[in-house]
């Protein structure tokens, strides 16, 4: 007897497997980022929240858009007459970026000023000084800055940044000028009373440093020996009263000279200042 065989196709369809998303897990506001499955191709991506981040359904490039936790899926579909689907999830948590902060104040100093700090006001996170706009050289961080004494313009920027997000940038304008006073006069009085009655217990020579901030002032005895030698441009703060060594010089006359620049330079105010007692 012979035999019969029957046969039937089955087609046998692949269950959904949209595998797991690779991605990163926190991104800044506006940021972008691309999501990736090493599921099944020809899924679609999703977002369970528009408001924090939206994603392009075909390509899984995610932009946030808004603080706060939002879930990309990626979803495979059945193929029919296969039914259901599977989805793959990964969370993502946008952070806000943070304000301009408000950096103050422009100003513009002489050469010999003491430059006041620089201030800046925001919210709570952190403060980085930049010496470009390009934000590419730090120079300080904090509330403060001191500026440099340099002559010329100089523009400082500061930033604020939360949490790994950097905000924009404000600026200061620090503006440092060789100033001359052409219509002050040094005065130089030729004589004066150490005391201690505070009267003309010191030498005073009133405009001195502010018409020359690198002066130096230089006082001899008779025999040329010298016995006071001032700081350079702050005569004020410690003028001579009259003493060598924390001892009273005695009644006579005494040899100045004032170097209004700086020691060594041509120009020379010199004379004679003589001590009196009453």
């Amino acid at each position: 007897m012979g035999s019969d065989v029957a046969t039937f196709g089955i087609t046998v369809s692949a269950a959904p497997d949209a595998g797991m998303i690779s991605g990163t897990a926190t991104l800044c506001e506006t940021g972008i980022a691309t999501f990736t499955s090493n599921g099944q191709t020809g899924g679609s991506w999703s977002t369970s929240d528009a408001t924090v981040a939206t994603v392009n359904s075909a390509t899984g490039l995610v932009v946030a858009v808004g603080s706060g936790t939002a879930t990309i899926n990626y979803t495979i579909n059945a193929i029919a007459p296969c039914i259901g689907n599977d989805v793959a999830t990964f969370d993502v948590t946008v952070t806000s970026v943070p304000l301009t902060p408000s950096a103050y104040s422009d100003t513009t100093y002489c050469s010999g000023d003491v430059l006041v700090d620089l201030n800046v006001v925001g919210g709570t996170g952190t403060f980085t000084w930049y010496s470009d706009n390009a934000l590419t050289n730090v120079i300080g961080t904090g509330l403060t800055l001191t500026p440099d004494n340099t002559l010329g313009t100089t523009v400082y920027y500061v930033t604020e940044s939360n949490l790994g997000c950097q905000g924009p940038a404000d600026s200061v304008f620090i503006t440092i000028n060789v100033c001359t006073l052409p219509d002050v006069e040094i005065a130089v009085p030729t004589a004066f009373t150490p005391n201690g009655d505070g009267t003309h217990d010191t030498w005073e020579l009133v405009n001195l440093d502010a018409k020359y901030p690198k002066n130096k002032v230089y006082i001899y005895n008779r025999w040329g020996n010298l016995i006071f030698e001032s700081k350079e441009g702050a005569y004020d703060a410690a003028p001579w009263d009259g003493s060598f060594n924390d001892k009273p010089m005695p009644v006579g006359s005494y040899y100045y000279m004032i170097y209004p620049d700086e020691k060594g330079s041509d120009e020379i105010i010199k004379g004679i200042v003589s001590i009196i007692k009453k």
